[in-house]
């Protein structure tokens, strides 16, 4: 089993229409910090949080798309904890390290 994790940064609003790799969370808190904004998402039984613009306010309960680039996932081997990247960097095939 394997662990997904994003930074909160990388995590971005969806563009109306967009639909590729978009997924729907509610938001539990929206805390404002200046120029960006943190939100405290649910999407089903996982939390976690977006760092975005503040370029428009949310309400407790509101649905968002949020939408993140592949490229930016990490994984984590659920019982070791460690990155599947470093362990791939060791000879390690992630291959064989990621269950399905």
């Amino acid at each position: 089993p394997v662990e997904l994790g994003i930074r909160p940064e990388h995590i971005h609003r969806s563009l109306p229409g967009g639909n590729l790799g978009v997924l729907e969370g509610e938001v539990e808190l929206a805390e404002p910090m200046g120029f960006e904004i943190h939100l405290h998402i649910r999407l089903q039984d996982r939390k976690f949080i977006a760092r975005l613009k503040s370029d428009a306010s949310y309400g407790i309960g509101e649905k968002i798309r949020l939408v993140f680039s592949p490229r930016d996932i990490h994984l984590f081997d659920i019982t070791t904890e460690e990155s599947l990247r470093e362990l791939s960097g060791r000879g390690i095939p992630s291959s064989e390290t990621v269950s399905k």
